[in-house]
Formats: C-alpha cells, structure tokens, sequence
C-alpha cells in the first residue's frame, strides 16, 4: 500500500496516512513517502526520513483497507 506524510493539525510533526484516505486527498501538502506490504515498516521509514514526530491518521490506520 502507498503511504504519504502531510504536516500534523499542531503544526509540530507528521501525519502518516494511507493512499486511499480522505484527509491526504484533500491536502495539499503531502509527501509521497512509498510502498510498503505494512504499516509497521512504513511507520519506520517515516520516522526515519522526518526530524519530527510521527503520527497516524485516526481515520486510515484504524480500519484495514
């Protein structure tokens, strides 16, 4: 699956979102993070390509796609 980063609500850190979530289609401002088989490694690499924190969509990462 796709992931992609946007600039969390607080304005500090990330957001970590799956392709087919509304939220990253409405934004602007997102970052193509890549293709991963899990969310596990997807939330790795996006901790290890941002300086913030990283956190996940409460919409996307809760229901399996």
């Amino acid at each position: 699956m796709d992931y992609y980063l946007t600039n969390a609500i607080n304005g500090i850190g990330f957001t970590l979102h799956k392709d087919a979530c509304k939220k990253v289609l409405l934004t602007e401002r997102r970052f193509y993070l890549g293709y991963y088989f899990g969310e596990y490694n997807a939330i790795q690499e996006a901790k290890r390509v941002t300086s913030g924190m990283v956190v996940l969509c409460s919409e996307c990462m809760k229901k399996p796609q």
